[in-house]
């Protein structure tokens, strides 16, 4: 039973508990739909010019381009905006998942740019 007091019955299957796959017309499969970033670098989403879906790539991981200023900090959404937020509370590397009405902070720490790509000189 949902938080409106509703109960989602499905006759078919005479129950109430239902899963969605979302994995229907793509070639691999996938442990969540969409990854929707979100932080100062875009308006905490509010800036629509600006990329907040980030893709999956062939070696199933999940990437997007990032502008913004070092050192930044980021939230991870599945669904929606108002879903849960994943980030990473304790700064141990993993992430963690908060609701979103909780006062504590929790976002992904960029403390430093990525490593330069090819060979450059000292």
């Amino acid at each position: 039973m949902n938080t409106d007091g509703i109960s989602d019955w499905s006759q078919r299957t005479t129950s109430s508990t239902q899963s969605v796959h979302a994995d229907r017309g793509h070639s691999k499969k996938r442990r969540v739909p969409q990854m929707l970033v979100r932080g100062p670098y875009n308006n905490w989403g509010f800036d629509k010019g600006l990329p907040t879906l980030m893709q999956l790539k062939k070696d199933n991981t999940w990437e997007i381009e990032l502008m913004a200023q070092w050192p930044t900090y980021f939230q991870i959404n599945i669904l929606d905006y108002n879903d849960f937020y994943y980030g990473d509370t304790d700064g141990d590397g993993v992430l963690d998942r908060l609701p979103p009405n909780t006062v504590a902070p929790n976002f992904l720490n960029i403390s430093a740019p990525p490593a330069p790509v090819g060979r450059y000189y000292n």
